[in-house]
């Protein structure tokens, strides 16, 4: 039987794939690098026509080698049709930038700006621009995490170290973004305290401000919070499952069992690519909502449809993701919007699922679940799905009514009793991490205060983009707590038993907790002596849990208090969840046990 030889261009692939591949890695590297540092260049900072176009220029440099880098990776590739299959978007979108290019060296016009003033829109030349500039952005973002996945990949790290890195990593390239000239409105300049303090607050959904985004930022200043807040309201989760998507051999089973505790998965396998369905979501959420604000708030005097878009879309994303930044001077209470009820309680509605949850949402409206609960009716939701929406409910219910009673005659007053109800509830779901707020606070009356402070304590529904110790931590410790005053030996919820690692867990987080609070109010009382105990204990209590409400004192605080807000803010957001993860994981235990003991408790 005679013996095929491989082709010389099949040896020639064997031979020198992969040190030009190494090669190629390496420039991706450098060219990353330029890119990403001539992208802030342009939009951080002023410039002349003359600039302009050399930055232009070196944009197009790097566009053509990315799509040099996607030839040479086709040519290399062991199978070209599998590899088209995948790449075949990224194929299209290079081919029309190359025309694009070749058709400005060859006849000196852009075809698609030509386009857009053929059919006489060229306010789109300025969006197109942007959009490849986007597109370019993705490519670079797109090859780095190949390569620091790579990385991680062959070093070992620890979940909560990962999520840790991650949340950093977007706090301080945000504050170097903030503080570029390009990003705020002109003749005023941002220091980087407060240019850090906006960029924790933003990625960790808070909305406490020193500076008032919507009067201190352009519309560029305006996107980079936008985008702090989308990445920092679905990163925690999504950044795992979306690294681990880039790493499907290398991800440990150690990392894959995390998240399947984060998402409520029975299947470790199918945890680690739920990003997918994590983003769907999102988009489905955020796009409806801002369809919704589109249409509601229509007649308010827009000065064109492009700001209209605009804040449709902003306060969208930012309600969901529960972050309460608006771009309203005074947030809802704006004379333009504090009196659309109906407006008021679509908000409620995006702020609630935002709280709610992705693995409840997943679980009460994915199309698998609703084909199946409508064939076995009996069926019931997950239990902690259960927790999340009974308990949410629960809160909303009384909260609403302790507020209502509170300010009925102090800031409902010169309100109907409906409108009075709405205003209510507004506040109230806010509470539980929104931020959002049509009344101002710090008028209104201590109980009201007291009890917007408990709710902000516990917080939105665990996988959720709220903040606060969580409704499943607070419903665990209060089932303990009754079977202790009956003297019952074990735990039950809905029937089913709670082990003891859960209990240990949900008391855990709630004494970090308070403790972080307890430490933080009384740095806040050291630097602020003059700022009532009760503003300072609000404030911190808001910071902690990411709510984002305040009685005022946020722009007036100095650089210590600043720096306490910002580190408890990063720890409500990441460190007591690192906590739970790191408790999540599966210790090896003793082969022995000490003996009892007992001790006088009470």
């Amino acid at each position: 039987m005679a013996i095929l030889k491989p082709s010389s261009l099949a040896v020639f692939i064997y031979r020198f794939r992969r040190p030009i591949l190494s090669t190629l890695r390496f420039l991706i590297f450098i060219v990353s690098i330029l890119s990403v540092s001539t992208f802030v260049f342009y939009h951080g900072f002023t410039h002349d026509e003359e600039e302009i176009k050399w930055l232009q220029h070196l944009n197009r440099l790097v566009f053509l080698f990315f799509i040099f880098n996607y030839v040479v990776r086709l040519f290399l590739s062991t199978k070209s049709t599998k590899f088209i299959n995948e790449t075949w978007v990224e194929a299209i979108l290079l081919s029309l930038v190359l025309y694009d290019i070749i058709n400005e060296w060859l006849f000196g016009f852009k075809l698609f700006e030509r386009l857009f003033e053929f059919v006489k829109l060229p306010h789109f030349i300025d969006f197109y621009t942007a959009l490849i500039q986007l597109y370019l952005l993705f490519l670079v973002a797109k090859e780095l995490i190949k390569g620091v996945s790579r990385t991680f990949s062959a070093v070992k790290l620890r979940p909560a170290t990962l999520f840790i890195t991650a949340y950093i990593t977007i706090i301080v390239f945000g504050s170097v973004l903030l503080m570029l000239p390009g990003m705020n409105k002109q003749g005023v300049q941002l220091n980087y305290l407060d240019a850090l303090f906006t960029s924790v607050s933003a990625s960790c959904v808070c909305g406490l401000q020193v500076q008032n985004i919507a009067t201190f930022f352009n519309t560029k200043g305006q996107l980079i919070i936008l985008a702090l807040i989308q990445l920092g309201g679905i990163g925690i989760i999504s950044f795992a499952t979306f690294f681990a998507s880039f790493v499907r051999k290398g991800m440990s089973l150690k990392h894959q069992s995390v998240l399947k505790s984060v998402f409520d998965n029975e299947s470790v396998e199918g945890s680690s690519f739920q990003w997918k369905q994590i983003i769907v979501v999102t988009l489905i959420i955020e796009v409806s909502a801002a369809i919704m604000l589109f249409v509601l708030w229509q007649k308010l005097p827009w000065t064109s449809t492009a700001q209209h878009i605009y804040y449709s879309v902003f306060h969208a994303i930012s309600g969901f993701c529960n972050a309460s930044f608006s771009l309203f001077p005074d947030n809802f209470r704006n004379q333009a919007v504090s009196s659309l009820y109906i407006l008021h309680l679509a908000m409620a509605g995006v702020v609630f699922f935002g709280a709610l949850g992705f693995p409840a949402i997943r679980d009460i409206f994915s199309a698998k679940n609703l084909r199946l609960r409508a064939l076995l009716p009996w069926k019931k939701w997950k239990i902690s799905t259960q927790i999340a929406l009974n308990s949410s409910l629960v809160i909303i219910f009384f909260g609403s009514i302790i507020f209502y009673f509170s300010e009925v005659n102090n800031l409902l007053s010169q309100q109907k009793s409906m409108e009075g109800i709405i205003t209510s509830i507004f506040q109230i779901v806010n509470a539980r991490t929104g931020g959002f707020t049509t009344v101002n606070l710090a008028h209104a009356t201590y109980p009201s205060l007291l009890i917007i402070m408990v709710i902000m304590f516990v917080g939105g529904a665990s996988g959720g983009t709220g903040g606060g110790i969580k409704t499943s931590s607070v419903v665990v410790i209060l089932s303990t707590v009754l079977a202790g005053i009956r003297s019952r030996k074990s735990i039950s919820i809905a029937k089913r038993n709670v082990n003891q690692q859960l209990i240990l867990k949900a008391f855990t987080i709630y004494i970090i907790a308070s403790l972080v609070i307890f430490m933080s109010v009384f740095l806040l009382q050291l630097f602020e002596p003059m700022i009532p105990f009760f503003d300072l204990l609000f404030e911190e209590v808001s910071a902690f849990s990411n709510v984002g409400y305040s009685l005022g004192i946020t722009s007036g605080l100095n650089e210590g208090s600043k720096i306490t807000l910002m580190l408890t803010m990063f720890i409500g957001r990441v460190g007591i969840l690192s906590i739970a993860y790191a408790l999540s994981v599966n210790k090896d235990e003793a082969n022995y046990t000490y003996p009892d003991t007992h001790l006088m408790i009470g």
